[in-house]
């Protein structure tokens, strides 16, 4: 039960960041946008520190996620579904959009 649990957080931790990786190309087609309007590289704009950072909160949300699916549902969370695993990308995605909001507003700069 406990190797099936950390296979699964693993598995959750790649999922997660892969929905973020989603968000992240979107951010970048924005970033290269601005660039372009400020007559400026993309690399100008671009931080890669910030792009780690991010995938790491997705991987997180991805774990979350999982766990959510997994103890919250009475049928658990089977990863080899494509919709639990779709759910758990979901929320890499939408996870860090609400975790890096949060943390903009409450955090100190």
């Amino acid at each position: 039960m406990e190797q099936q649990l950390l296979f699964g957080c693993l598995l959750a931790v790649v999922l997660g960041a892969l929905g973020q990786g989603a968000r992240f190309v979107a951010g970048l087609k924005k970033q290269a946008d601005k660039a372009s309007r400020e007559q400026k590289s993309l690399s100008d704009v671009f931080s890669l520190n910030a792009l780690i950072v991010s995938l790491i909160i997705g991987a997180v949300s991805g774990v979350l996620g999982y766990l959510g699916l997994k103890y919250g549902s009475a049928e658990g969370a089977d990863l080899a579904k494509g919709t639990t695993a779709l759910g758990v990308m979901a929320a890499g995605y939408a996870g860090a959009d609400f975790i890096e909001a949060f943390a903009n507003k409450w955090l100190p700069k």
